[in-house]
């Protein structure tokens, strides 16, 4: 079954498809609590792609959220340190995850909608906004590690 938290519960890996002037691997774990709050741990890495033997820096970026138990089944809310609003929300086979932030005095928002599309699989459509423009997008395939 590919709906409900449990669904997504566990540790995902995943790169970025296609061809583009950088290259993206990225971690992810899932766990819910038993009360209904949920954790969120994602890791990428991001570097040039200037080639097969692509070498060169690696960018590390990494972000925990820790959401409490929320007062509606499938929606959460907390703060990240640095002050980012996230929401997080569970409908069906997708969970999307928004960050939204202020930056240079206009907002920032980071959206992450996750897609089951089969057991042990999802897509992430990932879309970054600053004050109302999209200024990045990024569609990646992960796997859930057994």
């Amino acid at each position: 079954e590919l709906t409900g938290i449990e669904a997504f519960r566990g540790s995902w890996v995943g790169a970025t498809q296609g061809e583009g002037d950088s290259r993206r691997a990225a971690a992810l774990v899932v766990d819910a609590s038993a009360d209904g709050g949920l954790f969120l741990r994602w890791r990428s890495a991001e570097g040039a792609n200037d080639g097969a033997g692509a070498t060169g820096p690696l960018t590390m970026r990494e972000n925990t959220a820790l959401f409490p138990p929320g007062k509606t089944p499938g929606v959460w809310s907390t703060r990240l340190e640095g002050g980012a609003r996230a929401k997080a929300r569970l409908e069906g086979s997708v969970l999307t995850t928004e960050l939204t932030a202020s930056t240079g005095g206009k907002t920032e928002v980071q959206s992450y909608r996750r897609t089951l599309t089969a057991p042990g699989k999802l897509s992430l459509r990932y879309t970054r906004t600053v004050g109302g423009k999209v200024e990045d997008t990024i569609d990646a395939d992960f796997v859930k590690l057994p």
